[in-house]
């Protein structure tokens, strides 16, 4: 009778309950559902379909996002990210090989999201850390994990030192207006 019950919201095992839930949904591990209707990973299925079925870009993005529940915010991002990556994939494939050369060898799944987080960096202006994390999130496997990080951190390095090698610079000027 002496020992005074404790409320339920004091315990010590609510509060570090609480405070785990709280982390995971700040951190975006416990909403597994948020993360795969993402802006970018329709983006990445979308440009999936297409490299993989030859599938219509407008049709797909259509019903990806008809499907997902994005906010207008979020379902522009994956429109401008679709229509960007395809609008200048010979310019990104261009610079993602001055640091992979063996890019044709690359798998689909690894090239879209290669082309999404070149695509951030040099064309949206993301921030080099939020494009290339976003872009590594795509992959599951963790050797290819690797890979999309190690590109795309070389991709930024190089474009800050000036260093990469614009196509008016390498190849003739009717192949370089094709890159463009």
């Amino acid at each position: 009778s002496g020992a005074r019950s404790m409320p339920w919201t004091a315990s010590p095992t609510w509060s570090a309950m609480l405070l785990l839930l709280c982390f995971r949904a700040c951190s975006g591990l416990a909403v597994s559902a948020r993360r795969s209707t993402s802006s970018r990973n329709i983006a990445h299925e979308v440009l999936l379909r297409c490299a993989r079925d030859g599938a219509f870009a407008g049709r797909v993005l259509d019903s990806a996002l008809q499907k997902g529940d994005l906010s207008t915010v979020d379902a522009g991002l994956a429109t401008q990210l679709v229509y960007g990556v395809l609008r200048n994939e010979r310019l990104l494939d261009y610079s993602l090989a001055q640091l992979a050369p063996r890019l044709d060898k690359v798998d689909n799944s690894t090239l879209a999201a290669l082309r999404i987080g070149a695509f951030e960096m040099l064309e949206l202006r993301t921030a080099d850390h939020a494009a290339v994390d976003q872009a590594v999130s795509l992959e599951r496997r963790p050797h290819v994990r690797k890979f999309v990080n190690g590109v795309l951190r070389n991709l930024a390095r190089r474009r800050d030192a000036g260093q990469l090698v614009p196509p008016e610079a390498a190849l003739p000027p009717l192949a370089a207006l094709a890159v463009r």
